[in-house]
């Protein structure tokens, strides 16, 4: 069906499918796995000379309802690594590679430096993610280890796109603004 409608492919995936981090090695490694696997798709699509478009979306931290939902084995409440992006910002970012696909967006600025550190200095990363990786990933309130999760069923209710870091969040981010205005700029001009 894709095929016939010359439509773009939009794969959400993650900063962390280019760098593993502490606590979310299982996280990351499936993260990695989609990048590779729509890698792949995307040289095959063109190979068969198919008019369809992939995009990969790699977003940082996200304020959404995973940190309350996750089960975890710290005995602390997770939080995402700041800085912290409200959904609507990445709810845009996906909108815009459905109307004009980009190979690969980094949302936020934490994103783009996690993949510019990663490509640059991977040693430096290291350094960082040993001084800061554990206490960057939670709020250092305690939550319970055998708190309700949805590791084997879904819990009730509907958790809503929003987190509980609002007060903590960015609206909106400069940087992928930007990014999104440099795209636009590049469009070919169309006439009629």
């Amino acid at each position: 069906h894709l095929r016939e409608s010359r439509g773009t492919f939009v794969s959400i995936q993650s900063a962390l499918s280019y760098r593993g981090i502490p606590l979310q090695g299982g996280y990351c490694a499936s993260k990695a796995a989609l990048r590779a696997f729509f890698e792949s798709a995307r040289v095959e699509i063109q190979k068969a000379g198919w008019d369809v478009a992939v995009s990969a979306v790699l977003p940082g931290a996200i304020n959404t309802p995973q940190f309350d939902r996750d089960r975890q084995k710290t005995g602390l409440q997770p939080q995402p690594v700041p800085p912290i992006y409200e959904p609507e910002p990445f709810a845009a970012g996906v909108l815009h590679c459905c109307e004009r696909p980009v190979r690969e967006l980094p949302l936020g600025w934490g994103a783009q430096k996690l993949l510019w550190g990663q490509k640059i200095s991977p040693r430096a990363g290291d350094f960082v993610l040993r001084r800061m990786g554990w206490s960057g990933q939670t709020t250092g309130a305690p939550k319970p280890l055998d708190a309700p999760d949805n590791l084997f069923s879904p819990m009730p209710g509907d958790p809503g796109a929003h987190g509980r870091f609002d007060s903590r969040s960015r609206r909106s981010t400069l940087w992928t603004s930007a990014r999104l205005l440099v795209a636009r700029a590049r469009e070919p001009r169309r006439v009629g």
